[in-house]
C-alpha cells in the first residue's frame, strides 16, 4: 500500500473513532489490514451486539462492549501503523527498526506496543540500581522516540514513573517523553482511567508542578527556534564577527597561533568605542537569549550534524556525552581538560558532541592554546566566586528540560532521514488546554507567567489567550492594559477598546491607558467614544502638543473643522511642526479655508523631509484656489517621491469623494490626470 492511500485510510479510521463512529473506522480498518482475523472477529461481535439493539431487546452490558470495541479497534489501527511504518525504506522508522536487534535503544524506540510483561521488564529494568544512568537515560530516549510514532500506553507510564527522579537528567528526559506522548495521544490516554488518574496525583507534587511549568516554557522557546535563529543571523553576529577586527591594538594577529590568543591585548580606547560599545550589548543580549532558552547554537548544530558521520547514527543524537565515545578513540583523554568549556557555557548533549568534534579537527598547538585561555578564565571566575563566597552552581532542572527540548527539536529539525511527518514540533505544543494539566497551568501565577514570556516575545495572538483564561476576578489593571495592547498589535481595535476600557475602570485616569483607548477608537471609527477620551486626557494633560494634536486630528474626523481649529492651534503653538503643520493645513482645506491653508501647505512642502501626500494635498489646494501651474507642478513632485514617470489611473482615487464635494467633477479629475500625463 502506498503512503498517500494508508494516510487517507488511518485518517478515516482515528476521526471515526474519535467520533464512536465505530462501523465507518471498522470500514477504514478493513482497507488497511483486509486479512486480519482479529478484524474479522471485532466486526462479527459488533454486528451481534447492533442484531440485539436492533431487537430492542435488553443488554446492560451494551454500552461496556461498545466501549470495548472502540478500544479494540484503535488497538488494530495501531497494529496496522506499526506494520505499515517498519516497512517504510528509507525512513527514520525503517532505520531504527532495521537496527532493532543491535542494540537495546533501537529495540525500545522500534518495538510495537508493549504488553504487560515487556511493560514489567522494562520498569525493572529502569528501577535496576546497577544500571549505568547514562543507559536509564537512552532507554527513556528510546520510549519517548516510540511515543512519538504511536500511542503506548505502557511506555507513558514508564515515562511517568520516573518524572520524579532524584536524578535530573532522568528526570528531564522522562517529562520530555511524557509531555509529548500527552500533547500528541491526549484522545487515547484519556481512556485510560488508572494513568491519567496517575497523573492528576501529580498535582499534588510541587517539583512537578513546577517542572510542568518549566517544560511550557520551554515548548514555547522552542517552537520560536525559527525567529531566534533569524534574530542571531540578522542582528546580533554580524556585529559580533565584526568586533574581531578590534581583538587588538592594530597589530597583526596570527589566529593560528595558540600563543598570541592565549595574550591578547585589550585596546583601552574600547571603553569610549560605541562600536563596541554595541557588540558589548549584542554579546549581553546573546547571553540574555541564552538563559531564557534560546538555542544559539542552532545555525552551528545544523552544519555539523549534516557533515559529521556521528549524527547519521540515531542513537548517538540521544547518547549522553562523554569523552570516552568511541567517536573520539584514543583522544577522548587528551580532550578531557576542555571540559572546562562547559563550566564557563552549560550545554546539552548534542551540543557538547558538536563542539568537540570541531575542536577534535584542531591541531595538537590550537588545543593546548584554547586549554591555556580555559584555565586563565575559571581561575578568573573562581576567584570572583570566592569574593562573592559563592560556589559553582549545579546544573538545575530548567538547564536539563531546555537542552532536552533543544535536543529533541535539532533530531525531528536536522536528522538527515527524518520522518517530517512524525515531526512533534511540526505545530506549536501546548498543554495549557489539556483536561489533566489545567489545575497546574492554570492557575493565576502560571498563566500570568506563560502570558507575559509570550507578551515579552511579541507573541500578540498567544499572550493575549492566555491573558484571557484568567478568572475575570484575576485580571487586574496591568493584565487588562496588555491584553489591550496585543489586540492593538493584531488591529483587532474593537476587542482592544474593551479591554482598555475595563483597564480604566480599574485605574482611572492612567494617561496610558487613556492614549492607547484614544487610538484603538480612532483606529474603529469610534470618533464620539474617542473625542471623550481626548477630553479626559486634555484634562490630565492640558499642555500636552502631542495629545491636542492627536485631539484635534480626531475632531477633524469626526467632521468638527472649526472645533479642531482650537486644539490643532494650541498645539502648534506648545510645539510647531511638521505633523501640528499638516493638520492645520488639512483642516483649513476642509473648512474651505483655501487661503490658510495655501499658507501651511507652503510651509510644508519648503522642508527638506515633506512627504509624497503632503504634495498631493497641497496640490489640492492650488487646484482649489485656482493654481492650476501650481497645482501641475506639487502633483509631478509627488509623482517623483513616488517614483513614478506618470500618473496611473487610481492616482486621485482616494480623494475622489473630497474633490467632487468642493467642485470637480469626475471628468475635471480626468482632465488633470490626463494633463499630468501629456
Amino acid at each position: 500500500m502506498d503512503k498517500n492511500t494508508f494516510d487517507i485510510l488511518y485518517k478515516d479510521t482515528i476521526e471515526s473513532l474519535r467520533a464512536h463512529r465505530l462501523l465507518d473506522a471498522l470500514n477504514a480498518l478493513s482497507g488497511l489490514i483486509p486479512e486480519s482475523e482479529e478484524l474479522a472477529v471485532t466486526r462479527e461481535d459488533y454486528i451481534r451486539l447492533l442484531d440485539y439493539f436492533k431487537q430492542g431487546l435488553p443488554d446492560p452490558d451494551r454500552e461496556t462492549l461498545f466501549l470495548q470495541f472502540i478500544n479494540k479497534a484503535f488497538l488494530l489501527s495501531d497494529k496496522a501503523k506499526y506494520d505499515f511504518l517498519k516497512t517504510q525504506l528509507g525512513t527514520c522508522f525503517n532505520r531504527l527498526y532495521t537496527l532493532r536487534e543491535t542494540d537495546e535503544f533501537y529495540q525500545i524506540a522500534a518495538s510495537a506496543p508493549y504488553d504487560r510483561g515487556t511493560y514489567e521488564q522494562v520498569s525493572a529494568r529502569l528501577k535496576d540500581e546497577t544500571l549505568a544512568e547514562a543507559q536509564k537515560q537512552i532507554i527513556l530516549s528510546a520510549l519517548t522516540l516510540s511515543v512519538v510514532y504511536l500511542f503506548d500506553a505502557y511506555k507513558i507510564q514508564l515515562l511517568l514513573e520516573n518524572v520524579t527522579s532524584s536524578v535530573l537528567k532522568i528526570r528531564a528526559r522522562a517529562l520530555s517523553g511524557l509531555v509529548l506522548g500527552c500533547i500528541l495521544h491526549y484522545d487515547r490516554l484519556s481512556r485510560h482511567a488508572d494513568l491519567t488518574a496517575r497523573l492528576q496525583l501529580l498535582a499534588d507534587v510541587p517539583d512537578f508542578c513546577s517542572d510542568l511549568l518549566t517544560m511550557q516554557l520551554q515548548l514555547m522557546r522552542t517552537a520560536w527556534t525559527k525567529k531566534d535563529e533569524s534574530k542571531l543571523r540578522d542582528e546580533i553576529m554580524p556585529d559580533i564577527y565584526r568586533a574581531a577586527s578590534k581583538m587588538t591594538q592594530g597589530k597583526d594577529l596570527d589566529f593560528t597561533n595558540p600563543d598570541e590568543l592565549a595574550n591578547l591585548d585589550l585596546n583601552p580606547a574600547w571603553a569610549s568605542d560605541e562600536e563596541v560599545d554595541n557588540i558589548g550589548k549584542k554579546m549581553q543580549a546573546l547571553a540574555d537569549m541564552r538563559e531564557q532558552g534560546v538555542d544559539t547554537f542552532y545555525t552551528t548544530f545544523a552544519q555539523i550534524s549534516k557533515t559529521h558521520v556521528f549524527f547519521s547514527d540515531i542513537k548517538n543524537w540521544f547518547t549522553p556525552f562523554s569523552l570516552r565515545h568511541s567517536v573520539f578513540g584514543d583522544r577522548g583523554e587528551s580532550l578531557s581538560d576542555l571540559s572546562g568549556l562547559f563550566e564557563m557555557h552549560a550545554a546539552g548533549d548534542t551540543e557538547k558532541f558538536g563542539m568537540f568534534l570541531m575542536i577534535d579537527q584542531l591541531s595538537s598547538g590550537q588545543l593546548d592554546g584554547i586549554k591555556q585561555n580555559i584555565r586563565q578564565i575559571n581561575e578568573q571566575q573562581a576567584a570572583l566566586q570566592d569574593k562573592i563566597h559563592q560556589t559553582d552552581a549545579v546544573q538545575t532542572i530548567a538547564e536539563e528540560i531546555r537542552f532536552c527540548m533543544q535536543d529533541l527539536y535539532r533530531f525531528f529539525s536536522l536528522y538527515r532521514y527524518r520522518d517530517k511527518d512524525a515531526n512533534p514540533f511540526a505545530s506549536f505544543l501546548s498543554m495549557v488546554d489539556l483536561p489533566l494539566f489545567k489545575p497546574i497551568l492554570q492557575t493565576k501565577e502560571a498563566l500570568v507567567l506563560l502570558g507575559n514570556y509570550a507578551f515579552r516575545e511579541q507573541e500578540w495572538t498567544l499572550a493575549v489567550s492566555l491573558f484571557q483564561k484568567l478568572d475575570a476576578t484575576m485580571q487586574g489593571p496591568e493584565i487588562l492594559e496588555k491584553s489591550g495592547y496585543c489586540c492593538q498589535q493584531l488591529k483587532e481595535w474593537d476587542r482592544a477598546i474593551i479591554y482598555y476600557e475595563r483597564a480604566n475602570l480599574m485605574r482611572p485616569d492612567s494617561a496610558w491607558t487613556l492614549r492607547q483607548l484614544s487610538v484603538v477608537c480612532v483606529q474603529a471609527a469610534q470618533y464620539d467614544k474617542a473625542l471623550k477620551v481626548f477630553k479626559q486626557l486634555e484634562m490630565l494633560e492640558p499642555e500636552n502638543a502631542n495629545i491636542l494634536l492627536r485631539y484635534g486630528e480626531c475632531l477633524i474626523l469626526a467632521g468638527e473643522s472649526e472645533a479642531a481649529f482650537e486644539k490643532l492651534f494650541k498645539s502648534d503653538y506648545l510645539h510647531s511642526d511638521a505633523r501640528s503643520t499638516k493638520a492645520l493645513a488639512w483642516c483649513s482645506m476642509l473648512a474651505e479655508k483655501y487661503e490658510q491653508a495655501e499658507k501651511y501647505y507652503k510651509k510644508l512642502i519648503d522642508k527638506e523631509e515633506a512627504q509624497a501626500v503632503d504634495y498631493q494635498n497641497a496640490a489640492h489646494n492650488a487646484w482649489l484656489l485656482g493654481l492650476l501651474n501650481e497645482a501641475l507642478a506639487r502633483y509631478r513632485a509627488c509623482l517623483r517621491l513616488r517614483k513614478m514617470d506618470f500618473a496611473p489611473a487610481d492616482f486621485f482615487v482616494e480623494d475622489v469623494e473630497f474633490l467632487n464635494k468642493r467642485g470637480k467633477t469626475n471628468d475635471d479629475i480626468q482632465q488633470m490626470r490626463d494633463a499630468l500625463n501629456s
